[in-house]
């Protein structure tokens, strides 16, 4: 019989209840309406999902022997995915008009997949179909008034971009085959982020059990080209999603992954790992397990497998991706995939299926007489990740927003930490083991993280004492902001900085904590805390800690102090003053000084608090390299707290200073020899040698064990004129070995007048450059 001689017309949109007296009335103008639509459904269907529904006794049904089957009722649209909802404890049935025929009754068996928030209290099945017109429903009398019917249609799939796709957060290795979440949703069926965290908010915890699913679903071939394949398993997978999220109202799908027959692993619930997902909770109808009522989301991964398997067998490329991916998880979460544990209210395996925790058939018959094998093929492969990729806890730090925080009273302040995950598992933000910004007073009360025991060069480990009863959570400063991070990314964590010191400044250190597992070496980090609230307090500002000289030379240098007080400083009120840190007397001292110590004033008319006065005075170095002074300030003769915090330090140059480029003197000779040698240098100083002097040195200033007849004393070797700064000058002389045997060590030495030429080395300036010559007696000539 055709369709339109088999079906009452049905407009669901406008909930019209059928009656037998309406339906000749009606029949014309709802076949012309739909007609119309039909065709504008057709058009809108490529760029939205449509979606309808109603309940069964709003349609026109019959009932004999406590079974009511509908009319069959024609659909507004020609859809692929058809929702039942029924009372539990009765029987549905539903077939499909589809391609000219309607199709077997097929019976709905209901899931219970659920998360924890969802308000279902009935069971659901979602039913693939590939076009279908319409539907008939056979359900038990006494469930007539509580049985809802949704049919929907999707949009055409539109790939993401590039971004969206790299951005996407996916904490699997690529050994594993998966698809992204962001590569298969996209904007024509997604929750807007925002309602999607209003109708589920993100949660996450450690990851105790695996559980197994099947969708109870058939797949299709969705876009008719005689072959199941990856599209139409995505098609089914936005379905499962546009069921969860909308149809349900869970605003995401409760999987964390779904599996297809080729061995595809599809990205679920939105998170990564830790996120709670919505696949098992125990209603309180089910007494066959004891405590009813509760969910097993939390602390569990839900992993279904497409299709349904009660009489069905799992394939094997399924089977390899689901055996990989619970094995890869374990490792990640650090449980066996063979092993036992509590959880939620007894003990059960770490892998177990949806039957196991509550009254239904999932994973299906078939799937569930498996999972003994698959235990023990996934801890197979967990034995090779824990074999292959050994777990190392690591970090290195990346940057610090602030490393010195003024606070007044009452006052709090945010410094941003980053470290990068260096190691090979993944951090988290949640559970026993998260990571966390400690104070460093953690050390006293757990251990180092025993993997990187040899690491701790800079980081010495200290016994944890038994007697101590403080919780080692009570140093936890800060958590770690992202839920997971990878391998090789970076993680953030944002210290709150407040209780400014007594002092003035107060250095606070912290360290990375696993939880109360143990401390990341090397990752101290600190921040100086510096009290607001003082009348009198300065800091030297750091660039102007470090200054040049040149020796003998009198010149100004200049320094200045942050006025981090609350008082004003007048011109002249506060002053500077220096102090040698190896003598009384600095050795920076110029003959202008009038006060030994200095006592400069600053050169501002008044410094307000925050502002900086600068204090200019002449110096005049005594020696070469780097000489230090303690400096401090004083208010009307009261120091001035923090002042004396850092030091002045003059790096000291030599005004003559010379290079040596190379030099030909031999390594080793014999005593009769008389080489030619050259030492060649170059004028590295501001100043021009009028008459550099060459000279070899022994040891103690004595004559020179090389002396030659052509030298102008038993020191002096030769005099260059006119070497200007940058100019290389070379000397040419003779060494006379001497008669003993043995090694002799000497020193070259340059004089401009009665200034030393000082020689450029690798650890600064020296007065001398020194060079070693052994010296080996001949052979005698024999008959």
């Amino acid at each position: 019989m055709a369709y339109h001689q088999t079906m009452q017309q049905h407009n669901t949109s406008i909930r019209i209840r059928f009656t037998v007296q309406a339906v000749v009335f009606t029949a014309a103008l709802v076949g012309a309406f739909f007609s119309a639509f039909f065709v504008y459904s057709l058009y809108a269907n490529a760029e939205r999902a449509r979606e309808a529904n109603t309940r069964f006794d709003q349609l026109e049904y019959l009932c004999s022997a406590g079974t009511c089957i509908s009319e069959h009722a024609k659909a507004e649209f020609a859809f692929d995915y058809f929702v039942l909802e029924w009372p539990e404890a009765h029987k549905a049935s539903v077939r499909f008009f589809e391609k000219g025929e309607w199709t077997q009754w097929a019976q709905a068996f209901g899931e219970n997949d659920t998360p924890d928030h969802s308000q279902d209290s009935y069971p659901y099945q979602l039913f693939m179909r590939n076009g279908a017109e319409g539907f008939q429903v056979s359900v038990d009398k006494a469930a007539v008034h509580d049985v809802r019917l949704t049919y929907y249609t999707l949009p055409g799939f539109h790939a993401p971009d590039q971004d969206r796709v790299s951005m996407a957060l996916n904490e699997s290795p690529s050994d594993l085959r998966i698809v992204q979440r962001a590569e298969w949703i996209d904007s024509g069926i997604e929750v807007a982020p925002a309602l999607r965290e209003e109708k589920w908010p993100s949660e996450y915890d450690d990851i105790k059990k695996i559980i197994i699913h099947h969708t109870a679903t058939t797949v299709r071939d969705m876009n008719n080209d005689g072959a199941i394949d990856h599209a139409d398993y995505r098609e089914a997978v936005r379905a499962i999603y546009h069921y969860h999220a909308k149809s349900r109202g869970w605003g995401d799908v409760g999987y964390q992954y779904i599996i297809d027959s080729d061995g595809m692993i599809w990205e679920g619930r939105f998170g990564g790992n830790g996120a709670v997902g919505g696949h098992a909770f125990r209603e309180k109808s089910c007494k066959k397990f004891g405590a009813a009522g509760i969910g097993f989301n939390r602390g569990s991964i839900g992993i279904s497998i497409l299709g349904t398997y009660e009489e069905a067998d799992i394939t094997p490329q399924a089977k390899d991706a689901l055996t990989s991916l619970i094995a890869r998880k374990s490792w990640e979460f650090n449980f066996d995939p063979a092993g036992k544990g509590f959880f939620i209210d007894q003990e059960y395996p770490n892998v177990i299926g949806h039957r196991d925790v509550d009254c239904t058939n999932c994973p299906g018959q078939r799937l569930h007489a498996y999972l003994d094998a698959i235990r023990a093929q996934a801890q197979e492969k967990y034995h090779y990740y824990s074999s292959a990729q050994p777990r190392v806890e690591q970090a290195e730090l990346i940057d610090i927003s602030e490393r010195s925080v003024e606070l007044r009273k009452e006052e709090s302040k945010e410094v941003r930490v980053r470290y990068r995950n260096t190691g090979t598992v993944s951090w988290r933000n949640y559970g026993k083991q998260a990571l966390h910004i400690a104070r460093v007073d953690i050390k006293r009360h757990i251990g180092v993280i025993g993997a990187l025991r040899t690491a701790a060069a800079d980081d010495a480990e200290r016994e944890v004492k038994k007697e101590d009863a403080i919780q080692p959570s009570q140093f936890f400063a800060a958590h770690l902001r992202e839920p997971n991070v990878a391998p090789g990314a970076i993680g953030t964590f944002i210290l709150s900085i407040s209780d400014p010191p007594e002092d003035f400044i107060e250095k606070r250190e912290y360290v990375l904590a696993f939880g109360e597992n143990g401390w990341l070496p090397l990752t101290t980090v600190a921040v100086e805390v510096v009290n607001g609230n003082l009348p009198l307090a300065a800091t030297l500002v750091a660039e102007d800690g470090a200054q040049e000289g040149r020796e003998g030379d009198a010149q100004k240098i200049s320094v200045r102090f942050k006025n981090r007080g609350t008082e004003t400083w007048k011109k002249g009120e506060v002053s500077l003053s220096l102090f040698p840190v190896d003598g009384e007397s600095s050795n920076l001292k110029s003959e202008t000084w009038d006060k030994q110590r200095g006592e400069f004033v600053f050169a501002e008319q008044e410094v307000l608090p925050g502002q900086y006065a600068t204090f200019s005075f002449p110096i005049q170095p005594r020696r070469i390299g780097e000489i230090t002074n303690l400096l401090f300030l004083t208010k009307e003769g009261k120091q001035i707290a923090g002042s004396d915090r850092e030091e002045l330090r003059v790096t000291v140059k030599p005004v003559f200073a010379a290079q040596v480029l190379s030099t030909t003197i031999p390594p080793a000779m014999l005593n009769v020899w008389r080489p030619a040698v050259m030492v060649r240098v170059k004028n590295v100083g501001e100043k021009a040698w009028d008459a550099a002097t060459l000279a070899s040195i022994a040891p103690g200033a004595k004559k020179s064990v090389f002396t030659d007849t052509s030298w102008g004393s038993i020191n002096h070797i030769d005099t260059a004129v006119g070497v200007q700064p940058g100019s290389v000058v070379t000397f040419v002389f003779r060494m006379k070995a001497p008669k003993k045997e043995g090694t002799y060590r000497e020193q070259l030495a340059l004089n401009q007048k009665n200034r030393t030429i000082y020689f450029l080395t690798d650890n600064g300036f020296a007065k001398t450059y020194a060079y070693s010559v052994r010296v080996d007696a001949a052979k005698k000539k024999t008959e």
